[in-house]
């Protein structure tokens, strides 16, 4: 491979390249977030049931879901500023399309069409980065991409919210965010970007290229670390989706309020994430396997924060914000070392295809059956805030049972890692 050939690592073009990802994430998570500010509006000015308004975010999830790892393979077999930049047209699109809505079939498409263009854009933005930068700092750039999603959710919830109250119209927010995604979508197409990674002959999907993919889960450390995500997704998601309602129950505020709140205290993860990349960077370029070592220590923190904020929701608001600010820092932490592990492992060929199936196996396993599992478990004991602060207490030992999985991965994630080469090609 002659050095002319090479894709360019650092420098100007992979700033550029983080710069844009990162927005498109944040406007992303933001479209997300504009759903869960703007229901009761949205609900009382279509005349719309509760069963109605929740299908609206199922069938985002749906999308998302049915997408994700054909969306992944796409991208990794065609050209990621091509896809993801059409992939931000698309949903940014559907984003406006929302707020065009005059009845639920429309809703439910565009929100199904939202799904299906965010489903392969976190595995194709993780493996472009991974590739930009070096490895040394991988961590960081990692930690500092995942930040996006809560920003983009704090910013959606509060732009969101204040656009609502502004102008009296649901409809707005939606109308606002889909204009700078389609801009960004158009700046993608113009990213420097590595080849398509295809030995001579290969076709994109031929019988070889599935027995590759079904042989990643071979690699032990990639496999303990879809097992420990599906268990961190389980609570984590859990968390984000019912909080707002212990919050309302535990201090009888409003929904508003709650929203804001939750906001706000979760602005923490961007702290902690890029600090937490750093870290990992740090102890990685000490010792083999620093970075599996500092994502045990960054779980074991989350796991106990995690459950000392639900019981926080005894006491006082101003404990339980304390509180909740040390949690999202701590889950900040476990973010990057997360993502840049799967990227350590993985070989760029499969990079993209295998964070989409991981993240595919983690939303399916825990992120969907998390916030169903909570609501059945606190009608059994009651319901209120009791009942759901109970039923949250019974889900946090899956978090201390990821942090044994990452413990148990950190053991392999040093031979793993070194048999992988990020040596690729730049696009023509």
């Amino acid at each position: 491979m002659e050095d002319k050939q090479k894709y360019e690592v650092g420098g100007r073009g992979a700033v550029f390249v983080l710069i844009v990802l990162f927005l498109l994430y944040v406007l992303n998570f933001a479209d997300r977030a504009l759903m869960a500010i703007v229901l009761e509006p949205m609900k009382k000015a279509l005349q719309l049931t509760d069963a109605q308004v929740g299908a609206t975010q199922s069938i985002f999830l749906l999308g998302v879901g049915l997408l994700m790892i054909p969306g992944s393979i796409f991208v990794e077999r065609w050209s990621r500023r091509k896809t993801l930049g059409f992939m931000a047209i698309i949903w940014s699109a559907a984003t406006l399309a929302t707020g065009l809505g005059t009845k639920l079939l429309h809703l439910l498409t565009a929100r199904f069409v939202v799904g299906i263009g965010e489903a392969g854009y976190n595995p194709g933005g993780t493996a472009w980065l991974s590739l930009a930068f070096s490895k040394k700092v991988r961590g960081r750039i990692l930690g500092f991409f995942q930040s996006a999603t809560q920003l983009g959710t704090a910013l959606g919830l509060m732009i969101g919210g204040l656009l609502v109250a502004q102008t009296g119209d649901w409809r707005v927010p939606f109308y606002v965010f889909a204009i700078p995604g389609v801009i960004l979508g158009v700046l993608t197409f113009f990213l420097p970007d590595y080849a398509t990674i295809r030995e001579a002959g290969e076709g994109v999907f031929t019988r070889r290229f599935f027995t590759e993919i079904a042989g990643l889960f071979k690699i032990r450390t990639y496999t303990f670390n879809v097992i420990a995500q599906s268990l961190y997704a389980f609570v984590t998601f859990t968390l984000l989706g019912w909080m707002p309602a212990l919050l309302m129950r535990s201090y009888g505020i409003d929904a508003f309020q709650a929203g804001m709140i939750a906001g706000l205290t979760g602005l923490m993860v961007i702290i902690g994430a890029p600090l937490g990349g750093y870290l990992g960077d740090r102890w990685q370029s000490r010792k083999a396997g620093g970075r599996a070592y500092f994502l045990v220590v960054a779980m074991l923190l989350f796991s106990i924060t995690a459950t000392l904020v639900v019981l926080s929701t005894n006491y006082s608001l101003t404990t339980y914000i304390v509180i909740a600010l040390i949690t999202m820092f701590c889950s900040g932490l476990v973010l990057p070392g997360l993502f840049a592990i799967w990227t350590d492992v993985l070989p760029p060929k499969h990079r993209i295809t295998g964070l989409g199936m991981g993240t595919m196996i983690s939303l399916i396993l825990g992120a969907v059956p998390g916030p169903l599992y909570l609501g059945a478990v606190s009608d059994s004991l009651g319901g209120g805030a009791p009942g759901l602060r109970n039923a949250f207490l019974t889900m946090m030992p899956m978090a201390f049972i990821a942090t044994i999985m990452y413990l148990v991965m950190s053991r392999y994630y040093p031979a793993d890692s070194a048999n992988i080469s990020d040596d690729v090609l730049a696009e023509k």
